[in-house]
């Protein structure tokens, strides 16, 4: 057997130096991170590199005493080394993308105490994140048992001193690291962060399964799906000149068609996994836009309906996402199940939703692109399935009309008077209860669409500069808030003995 070009030698120095950048690269992240950072997330990756080290150091002594000649030996300790080295590369792509940004001017620490404790409510053993991407798109990642998943994946063998030690450290950490991402140009803006509760639901998704009572959706008896596969079937394949011919095709001189190449279940494997996924994409993402209107009430449908409008609100539905007018439409009924459209409903809040409804008859819901229209009718013909199903996990927390009404006029008014509203008069022992994140966001919301004059008559400026002044203004007075009632709320807890 042939030596390899590269040395075992050189291999296994090609595994240690790299081990030791990663832990100089990691090391240097870890003193330039702030104390908000999720140091925790740290002590994992340093813990999944000292993992893998020494799963190949054990891995060349096993090498060294078996039996089978030099070569035979440095055959296999390069092999080991190639893979080990392929694990450290996919430590490092999959999880220091999120160290170096942790850093960043542009995180909104202020907001990170509540979407924390937000998240506690699915999962109290979790640690949550929020850092900035130069897209214009917000984003959800999360790690569950991140180093028993790492060692499952790639199926390690562990020897046995270690793996212990391993559950032992993985029992300190949390059970899932959870980072969300949002554009940097927004970062001063609470109004604009609002879709980080989209993010959150995400999240809930995840955790508490809510997608699994909804997926898989079988179409193989779908009718969309059907008329895809027979148009794909019956579409003709150019084939260049006219006298050219393929094997399959019936007549000489004519394209033949798609079928007469392909047998039709082969077509209909392919059609059906690629609407499989897009449907499976479909879910998870109106799941978390019911989840978050639930929970943030006309807050989040606001938000939403801004940042579609940013990008472009008649958009195509695509592989990832639905397209806005369906989300909207979905939200819209949420919001009348939670009473927006009835009499008890604010006469602006009613008023806008419903030209928002009269925009939406406008507009043709179902798509062109035939895998995203066998989405649509797939998810259509199973939405009551989708609503309940997110309607049974938020049940506890639904911000419904009631909520709005009673809690929503106190955050405007002081919104108004240039107050940050941080707290209100409490119903029990205490003085004064600290506002909730959801209504703080739908007093800003309603702040700035219905009321924004108000707060800009305090705002002394030239009339050109006060609108723009006056959102400044509004989203420092939220931030303000945002950060100084979870603070309030942790000291009341920490006053009746909590942790």
């Amino acid at each position: 057997m042939p030596e390899p070009a590269i040395s075992a030698e050189q291999y296994s120095n090609l595994v240690r130096e790299r081990v030791a950048a990663l832990r100089r690269l990691l090391l240097d992240l870890t003193r330039k991170a702030p104390q908000s950072a999720p140091h925790r997330f740290f002590s994992a990756v340093r813990i999944l590199i000292d993992a893998v080290e020494r799963v190949f150091s054990s891995r060349c002594k096993a090498i060294e005493s078996q039996p089978g000649s030099k070569e035979e030996r440095a055959t296999e300790t390069a092999f080991a080394a190639r893979w080990t080295m392929e694990l450290l590369n996919n430590a490092q792509a999959q999880f220091f993308p999120f160290l170096e940004k942790l850093d960043s001017p542009h995180v909104p620490l202020w907001m990170l105490p509540a979407m924390q404790r937000i998240a506690s409510q699915f999962e109290p053993n979790v640690e949550l994140y929020l850092f900035p991407t130069s897209e214009h798109n917000f984003g959800f990642s999360g790690f569950r048992d991140l180093l028993r998943a790492f060692v499952q994946k790639f199926e390690l063998a562990i020897p046995d001193d270690l793996k212990v030690e391993i559950e032992e450290r993985a029992a300190k950490l949390p059970q899932w690291f959870v980072f969300l991402s949002f554009p940097y140009v927004v970062h001063d803006s609470a109004l604009h962060l609002t879709p980080l509760l989209h993010e959150l639901g995400h999240f809930a998704d995840f955790r508490l399964g809510i997608y699994k009572e909804l997926l898989p959706i079988d179409i193989s008896q779908s009718d969309a799906a059907r008329k895809v596969v027979e148009e794909i079937c019956q579409m003709r394949v150019p084939m260049g000149a006219p006298e050219s011919k393929i094997e399959g095709a019936q007549q000489p001189g004519v394209e033949p068609r798609v079928e007469e190449i392909l047998q039709r279940d082969v077509i209909e494997q392919q059609v059906f996994a690629l609407c499989g996924q897009i449907i499976r994409n479909w879910v998870h993402e109106l799941i978390s836009d019911l989840f978050a209107v639930r929970m943030g009430g006309p807050a989040y449908f606001y938000s939403f309906a801004t940042f579609a409008a940013n990008l472009r609100l008649d958009a195509r539905a695509g592989a990832s996402h639905p397209s806005p007018s369906m989300r909207i439409d979905l939200m819209l009924k949420e919001l009348s199940d939670l009473h927006y459209s009835s009499e008890y409903s604010p006469l602006q809040v009613r008023s806008s939703l419903e030209s928002w409804r009269r925009w939406l008859e406008t507009q043709p819901l179902e798509p062109e692109e035939p895998p995203t229209r066998v989405a649509y009718w797939a998810i259509k013909e199973n939405e009551s399935k989708l609503v309940e199903a997110v309607r049974k996990h938020t049940s506890a927390f639904s911000y419904g009309t009631r909520a709005y009404t009673e809690k929503v006029k106190y955050v405007v008014n002081d919104l108004e008077a240039g107050i940050p509203p941080i707290d209100r008069a409490g119903d029990g022992e205490a003085a004064f209860d600290a506002c909730d994140l959801v209504d703080i966001l739908n007093g800003a919301w309603t702040t700035y669409m219905f009321s924004p004059e108000k707060l800009e008559s305090l705002i002394e400026c030239p009339p050109p500069e006060r609108k723009l002044r006056g959102v400044s203004v509004l989203n420092e007075l939220v931030q303000k808030a945002i950060e100084a009632s979870e603070i309030l709320r942790q000291c009341h807890k920490r006053s009746k003995g909590g942790v």
